[in-house]
């Protein structure tokens, strides 16, 4: 059984339950065969999957702040000035709130850049 298999049984669970169609987290854990102690506690709030941890606290920008800094590149892309990475990086830094890591755009996952048509193309000057 595969973490990903119990991360998918959780959810449904969880699902079943704030729906309304499982009252009891005794009767979700025999339906859905996850411990009514894990239920509670992730109900609760007191675990989470590993998922959102990692978006806690491995990722610098939420998606609404990435959505925030692509807005902002395009503006600028419109303008005619391609954002440099200390540029993207200095926008990043702003919509945080605070710093980012010294190689955070190279390290940054630019699938919201790529899956959407926009214009954005970071430039490198040396």
């Amino acid at each position: 059984m595969g973490r990903t298999d119990k991360s998918a049984r959780i959810a449904k669970v969880i699902a079943a339950i704030e729906s309304g169609e499982i009252k009891d987290y005794s009767k979700a854990d025999r339906r859905f065969k996850v411990n009514h102690t894990t239920i509670s506690r992730r109900i609760k709030g007191v675990t989470y999957l590993r998922e959102e941890v990692d978006l806690l606290y491995r990722q610098s920008l939420i998606s609404t702040q990435e959505k925030v800094l692509v807005e902002q590149i395009n503006r600028l892309a419109d303008r005619r000035v391609p954002p440099t990475s200390q540029m993207a990086k200095n926008l990043a830094e702003e919509i945080r709130g605070k710093e980012v890591g010294k190689n955070w755009i190279g390290q940054y996952n630019l699938t919201s850049l790529l899956a959407c048509p926009y214009k954005c193309v970071f430039t490198q000057y040396r």
